[in-house]
This record gives structure tokens, C-alpha cells and sequence, in this order.
């Protein structure tokens, strides 16, 4: 697909990157947005792991993203707990961060139609939710893109 041919084409807009970026991630605060989230508080999204990346990542170029494959674009580590990223930290916070956007409770993505109505191939599949809350439809949209 165009999609994976351009994440795997070659470039050393990457390599000039030498340091990977270190960013910051707090699992209490997001843990806390999530427990919000579920009483209707729907200001807390922003403090879920997904936005504090989000909010992290948004002002590097394009080519910061471009790196060699089985490469990481940046290091991570979590605010008030010990840890070194050799790559276990940074697999955490992505498997984190899958489990927050499938969240019904975020309303970034929602299951497939095959999903809901138990037919047809795909049914482990998210799509993007169609309808954002009111409060928060430029950060959705900001969200999917991040996707993306």
C-alpha cells in the first residue's frame, strides 16, 4: 500500500535525529483521566497517555518520524517510576496507548460494523467513531489524526 511504502522508503531525514527524544509520560494522571472519563468528566481526556503524546510529538517535523525500520522515534519514560527504555517502556506506553484509543469511553475509535453485528471477516477491527462528543470534536479530529 502508498501507506506502508512511504513509512518504509528510505531517507536520512531521520538520521539527523542522532538522539532520540526522551518524552514523559504520567500513568497516574492518565489512569485518574480515565476513572474522570467514566463519570462524564470529559476535560480529563487530555491527561490520558494518548494526548500527553499527542501534545508531545506535535511540533517535530515530518522527518523526525522517518526512521529505520525496528527503530524507535523516541525514548520513553514514565514520571515517578525507575526505568531505563531499552525498548520495554516504550512497548508499554504504545500497548497502553492502543488500550486507551479503542477505549469506548475516549470515543476516538469504535468497533466495525462486522464487530457490532457479529458478521463477515474483520470483526476485531476500529474505525474511527463517527460522532464525537460536542465537547471535544477539534480534539477528536486532532486525535484521528495523530492516528494517522
Amino acid at each position: 500500500s502508498f501507506r506502508n511504502m512511504m513509512w518504509n522508503m528510505k531517507s536520512d531525514g531521520g538520521q539527523q535525529y542522532n538522539q532520540q527524544q526522551q518524552v514523559s509520560l504520567n500513568r497516574r494522571d492518565a489512569s485518574q483521566a480515565l476513572e474522570s472519563l467514566s463519570r462524564g468528566e470529559e476535560t480529563a481526556r487530555d491527561k490520558t497517555l494518548f494526548f500527553q503524546l499527542m501534545r508531545s510529538l506535535k511540533s517535530w517535523p515530518a522527518e523526525r518520524y522517518r526512521v529505520k525500520q525496528h527503530m524507535r522515534v523516541f525514548k520513553v519514560s514514565f514520571v515517578g517510576e525507575a526505568g531505563i527504555d531499552g525498548g520495554g517502556l516504550y512497548r508499554e506506553a504504545i500497548s497502553e496507548m492502543c488500550k486507551e484509543v479503542s477505549n469506548p469511553l475516549l470515543k476516538i475509535l469504535t468497533p466495525c460494523p462486522n464487530s457490532n453485528n457479529k458478521v463477515g471477516r474483520n470483526r476485531d477491527t476500529m474505525v474511527p467513531s463517527p460522532m464525537p462528543p460536542a465537547s471535544a470534536g477539534s480534539l477528536h479530529t486532532r486525535q484521528c489524526e495523530a492516528l494517522v
